[in-house]
């Protein structure tokens, strides 16, 4: 299945910006096999854009396998969620398609080991922005986000214990 040649408009807000990251949350979770931009998104949309393929300026993108996110009320806030098969992260995306205030989110994770603390990138102007890191308390994150605004956390998975092993000699 693909949609070829979609532009919504509004790139240069942050409506539009919502806009973008909604639409590619969706076609990742729904296995849209191509989707064509028609032209290049401007800021902030873009910068929605590089949440999914190059959020920190290191080639670092979203999960490449989708996995189930759900919100009370996706006509406010929406949700994504990814596996990313190069380091196992558990990538998640909320988007707050508010105008006003801020939102408290709570996200609840569960079949997932996490490490105990997220990254988190976020665009509510017309930049991606590195926020403090967020804890991971027994598979909860908590954090406020403001009006029309996008957040990437990206969830390490917890370190595996190392077992060390000595070779045995044989005679």
């Amino acid at each position: 299945t693909a949609i070829t040649e979609y532009a919504w408009g509004g790139d240069d807000t942050m409506n539009g910006a919502t806009t973008m990251a909604d639409e590619l949350g969706s076609f990742g979770r729904e296995g849209l096999d191509i989707a064509t931009r028609w032209g290049a998104p401007a800021s902030p949309s873009l910068e929605a854009f590089k949440l999914y393929t190059n959020y920190d300026g290191n080639k670092s993108t979203f999960g490449d396998t989708s996995v189930g996110a759900t919100v009370v009320n996706p006509d406010n806030l929406s949700t994504f969620a990814a596996l990313r098969s190069s380091d196992g992260a558990l990538t998640i995306m909320v988007i707050n398609k508010t105008l006003t205030g801020t939102t408290p989110v709570t996200l609840n994770i569960s079949n997932f080991k996490s490490a105990s603390t997220a990254k988190v990138w976020q665009v509510s102007s017309p930049a991606i922005v590195h926020q403090p890191d967020v804890a991971v308390t027994s598979g909860v994150i908590s954090l406020t986000v403001p009006a029309s605004s996008i957040t990437l956390f990206v969830v390490p998975a917890a370190a595996a214990s190392l077992t060390s092993l000595s070779p045995s000699s044989a005679n």
